[in-house]
């Protein structure tokens, strides 16, 4: 660096930063249209396995703890295992209707950082 008018030296220290912008962009209602359309079929087998779950419960393990040969102890496990698989059923749903919601609210602009 150069000598200033009064005789000393200055250091100038420049730091260069480089700053990234995320923008969103609605989609093209076709586009929109076609997740919806996914989004229903999705929904749509989610209620026939639902279904199909309760048809079986109701149906097929109507007498499961009063079976003579059946463990008390293994009909509890079954009929725990049918209750997660229905929680998991609904937290997908619950996923899907989420992300339906998100593409539903986006709009064309920045996101800040």
């Amino acid at each position: 660096m150069g000598l200033g008018s009064s005789g000393y030296e200055f250091k100038i220290e420049v730091i260069d930063v480089e700053k990234e912008k995320i923008f969103t962009k609605k989609p093209h209602p076709a586009l929109e249209k076609e997740w919806d359309e996914r989004v229903d079929s999705f929904l749509q087998h989610i209620s026939d396995m639902r279904n199909q779950i309760e048809q079986y419960r109701n149906k097929d393990l109507e007498h499961l703890r009063t079976n003579l040969f059946v463990d008390l102890a293994l009909a509890n496990i079954v009929e725990s295992h049918i209750t997660t698989t229905q929680k998991e059923i609904e937290k997908t749903e619950l996923e899907i209707r989420e992300i339906q919601n998100s593409y539903r609210k986006l709009k064309d602009g920045e996101i800040g950082l």
